[in-house]
């Protein structure tokens, strides 16, 4: 055991990055001076940020902020400036936004998290032990199953009818005797063929990846479920399978994305783009438009479009999206710069992109894939005297259904998951004072159930539909 303040200190000399985006952040330039990560512990205590009574940016209790944060970032690889910053909020507030377009209320407050009606009612809530946290969860393709993924590497499924714990996966018995957290997970779609349902692909912040049947016990794979191992020291952070299940891809810490062959396990195609020698000026400067490029940067937010399976859109530090498409080659058919990613923030619906940012201002944006544009800001405000919500999640409804036309997205800060109504900007369901940020968001297949996941463990609410 350690007091507070030499926990605060040895959090502050982290060396070895670990994992996810809410564990890596670079020094945000919009919530602090940069170097403020880089401050020692005692010049930190006395940032009112950190005061002992507040949760995500407390004092060390909750690690969130400064646990693996990149020393790497303090040479410049991957950040902004505040300068660059500034420029990229006029951008992304006037000058980006398509003629017509509804914008937001930024970082303002927000009445209609006021006036929003009472909590979705909890239908169960699936806590963890307090030494291990949870980071991610996913639905199964029948909304019966759902599956979640801790820091040790491990995931629990749990049953959604009973919060019965049904099935159990450890990766140590699997390969995985490196110590890793899994960083991504997510189930093969109900469309892949029926030797394929309920298998989750689990990723690793260790750079492995494993097939593993959950209802039978078993990994899946050509060398008797022994797991395909990423580029040497690569992480994964970042995860999705194509809608017909045929493939899967994955992004990390070396910021490229690579395409995976379903059936086979095999590697098909590494998309990297310009990456490093891509140029930020350079594509502000075009207006977030451009293409060619490539991430400079660690990449958290992976999702193929659901209208088009050979597309893929991907964010991480760097403040740009990058969308990809395999038939072109190895370059980015489009970028776009603003938004900060740092966690599974994005969606794809048609030809619009939804991505949550951590960061206090514009932080829940809609941006058109046909001309790099941004189109819309969600209002996600604050309310008077309480932190904005820096967003780890994000996701759009499903066109034509019940949840049609709304968006679910939460993070730390106020620590909160909320459901906004896009056409009117109303916040029609808000889960807010939760114990700690909340990492992921899922709807069920149905739309019926709604998963918050946040550290201590995972809550499913009745998901709320859009109003007539």
């Amino acid at each position: 055991h350690c007091s507070r303040r030499e926990r605060q200190q040895r959090n502050a000399h982290l060396t070895h990055p670990t994992a996810l985006g809410h564990l890596l952040r670079p020094p945000a330039a919009n919530v602090r001076d940069p170097c403020f990560l880089y401050m020692p512990a005692t010049a930190r205590a006395r940032d009112p940020l950190f005061d002992d009574d507040d949760g995500d940016f407390s004092d060390g209790d909750d690690e969130d902020l400064t646990i693996g944060f990149d020393p790497l970032f303090a040479s410049g690889f991957g950040t902004m400036t505040v300068a660059e910053s500034a420029s990229m909020v006029r951008s992304a507030g006037a000058g980006s936004t398509a003629p017509g377009a509804t914008v937001g209320s930024g970082d303002a407050a927000d009445p209609s998290v006021a006036a929003a009606p009472p909590p979705p009612a909890l239908l169960l809530e699936m806590q963890t032990s307090t030494s291990v946290r949870a980071q991610c969860s996913r639905f199964n393709a029948d909304g019966t199953l759902i599956a979640t993924g801790y820091e040790d590497g491990s995931v629990k499924v749990h049953n959604t009818i009973t919060g019965h714990a049904a099935y159990y996966f450890n990766p140590k018995h699997y390969g995985g005797d490196e110590t890793g957290m899994c960083t991504a997970l997510r189930f093969l779609p109900s469309s892949a063929s029926r030797d394929s349902q309920n298998v989750a692909i689990v990723a690793s912040s260790t750079g492995r990846i494993w097939h593993w049947h959950a209802t039978s016990g078993k990994c899946l794979g050509a060398r008797r479920g022994a797991p395909i191992v990423e580029a040497e020291d690569n992480q994964i952070f970042a995860l999705d399978v194509r809608g017909d299940g045929a493939t899967f891809a994955t992004a990390g810490c070396d910021g490229a994305v690579r395409v995976y062959d379903e059936a086979t396990h095999k590697l098909r195609a590494t998309l990297r783009g310009q990456g490093e020698g891509s140029s930020r000026q350079t594509l502000k400067e075009s207006g977030g438009g451009g293409s060619g490029g490539g991430h400079t940067s660690r990449v958290f937010g992976l999702k193929y479009a659901r209208d088009d399976e050979n597309i893929m859109v991907s964010g991480g530090w760097d403040n740009t999206l990058q969308m990809w498409d395999e038939r072109c080659g190895d370059g980015a058919v489009r970028s776009m710069f603003g938004p900060h990613v740092c966690g599974d923030a994005l969606d794809v619906v048609g030809t619009e992109i939804l991505a949550g940012s951590w960061r206090d201002y514009n932080a829940l944006q809609v941006w058109d894939m046909g001309s790099g544009q941004l189109v819309q800001d969600v209002p996600f405000g604050a309310l008077p005297l309480e932190r904005n919500c820096l967003l780890y999640s994000a996701r759009f409804g499903r066109p034509g259904g019940r949840c049609s036309g709304l968006v679910f997205a939460g993070g730390s800060g106020s620590n909160e998951a909320r459901v906004v109504d896009r056409t009117s900007g109303r916040c029609v369901a808000r889960v807010s004072a939760l114990s700690s940020a909340v990492h992921s968001v899922d709807l069920s297949p149905d739309e019926h159930v709604m998963a918050v996941t946040c550290a201590d463990g995972v809550r499913l609410y009745a998901a709320p539909r859009r109003a007539a």
